[in-house]
């Protein structure tokens, strides 16, 4: 399990190394406290299980984060745990993705769980991998790590081409392939709403400053036209 997406699990083989029972429950009613302490031991018989038991044990920590009181979470996790807040949230996380496909998604490995719920990880990736588990499909965790890499890889190379594409047009160099499709589409739209008047937005263009123009579309409103004054017709003594 790599460090970025996985829970530390050192932390797991040390939790036994706390005093578990010792968080002050302080402020609580006695019913969230008991409730608290059961989900804790809860919790600690349960982190050395499997994937059933990751996805379970974020639904605790959820549940127990809503009880606890504002700013308690951190030190709860710490008392009981030995946990930091990062390494719940990772659990946590997992839960939240999957929320009622966790029994689909339980039968892949942990590390491919954590991949998949991981906010690097584009939500196609985990609809395409869900959907072969409920074909009956069995993705090992090379498989998954190779979806979930490539699928980053194209979102990375699609983000530098958006900047590619805002940067060559500040330059005036031609715009990528992308770009110019929706400059396209754009001009598409406008043209299709002006009807009859597409002549008289012909003769506005010619010779206009492009990037004045975008920039007063992308801004939305009608911008402030300076009046032209008409020439002053010539005296004798100009002529």
């Amino acid at each position: 399990m790599t460090p970025e997406h996985t829970p530390d699990h050192t932390s797991l083989s040390t939790a036994m190394a706390v005093k578990p029972g010792t968080f002050a429950y302080t402020g609580l009613d006695p019913k969230s406290a008991e409730d608290l302490r059961k989900g804790a031991d809860h919790i600690r018989r349960m982190t050395n299980q499997t994937s059933k038991c990751l996805l379970a044990i974020g639904d605790e920590l959820t549940r127990a984060k809503n009880l606890l009181l504002h700013g308690q979470f951190g030190t709860w996790l710490a008392t009981e745990f030995g946990w930091s807040e990062r390494t719940a949230q990772r659990y946590m996380k997992a839960t939240e993705v999957f929320g009622s496909k966790n029994d689909t998604v339980s039968v892949l490995e942990p590390t491919a769980i954590y991949q998949l719920s991981a906010k690097s990880t584009p939500e196609n990736v985990r609809h395409a991998i869900v959907t072969r588990l409920k074909a009956g499909e069995r993705p090992v965790l090379a498989e998954v790590n190779a979806e979930v890499r490539q699928a980053r890889q194209t979102a990375v190379k699609e983000k530098a081409a958006k900047a590619e594409g805002a940067s060559a047009w500040r330059a005036g160099l031609p715009l990528p392939l992308p770009a110019v499709t929706r400059a396209r589409r754009a001009a598409g739209f406008i043209l299709e709403r002006l009807g009859e008047e597409r002549g008289a937005l012909s003769e506005l263009l010619q010779g206009i400053d492009s990037k004045e123009l975008l920039a007063a579309l992308l801004k939305g409103e009608i911008p402030a036209v300076p009046r032209q004054e008409s020439p002053q017709p010539l005296r004798s003594v100009d002529l």
